[in-house]
């Protein structure tokens, strides 16, 4: 299924602003010319992979019945630094403005899926930025330090990707054995 009327996904595109059911081949996932960060872009229509977090929250939703809502920043091919106000995307100021604007008292779970453009990427480095996003994350009053942190795994070639990503892939499980009680690490076939 497509869509389900008990998942939302905020909606920023043109300054909408507003919670509305979550289609998969609609906007903010991923299309050709749109950028979920800044909303730019026309089409509604998806043309790119179908994002895990979805996938997930159907699943959360039809083992609870409760209604399940995603606040959702993507930016296809970036790496872990374009988190931070010092580059051009901006995404951590991006997530922490959608939250606000579309009133979020208490994440419940969040989805950390990243990776696949760090191979260049230090693992001290990657740990570093990722330990920085975090803790700015759980400063916010809406996200307790208690909010479980769940990071995705990336997809290998025997899963159908292009490419490996085993080296990065082991870099983020390492925080399945982090001393970090609420963070772990699940394979991307296990979302």
């Amino acid at each position: 299924t497509t869509q389900n009327s008990n998942i939302q996904v905020w909606d920023h595109v043109g300054g909408a602003n507003q919670w509305r059911t979550a289609v998969i081949n609609k906007r903010p996932f991923r299309t050709d010319d749109y950028n979920a960060l800044d909303g730019a872009g026309t089409r509604d229509d998806l043309n790119g992979s179908v994002p895990a977090s979805f996938h997930l929250a159907k699943k959360i939703q039809e083992e609870t019945g409760k209604l399940v809502r995603l606040v959702y920043a993507i930016g296809d091919g970036q790496t872990i630094s374009t988190w931070f106000t010092t580059t051009k995307q901006k995404y951590l100021d991006s997530i922490l403005l959608r939250s606000a604007a579309a009133g979020v008292t208490k994440y419940d779970l969040m989805i950390w899926a990243q990776g696949e453009s760090d191979g260049a990427t230090a693992e001290a480095t990657y740990q570093t930025r990722f330990d920085s996003i975090l803790a700015t994350l759980r400063r916010q009053t809406y996200f307790p330090v208690t909010t479980p942190v769940v990071i995705s795994g990336l997809a290998q070639v025997s899963q159908g990707a292009t490419s490996g990503f085993a080296a990065k892939d082991s870099t983020l499980q390492k925080y399945d054995y982090s001393t970090d009680q609420w963070l772990s690490y699940a394979a991307i076939d296990g979302l």
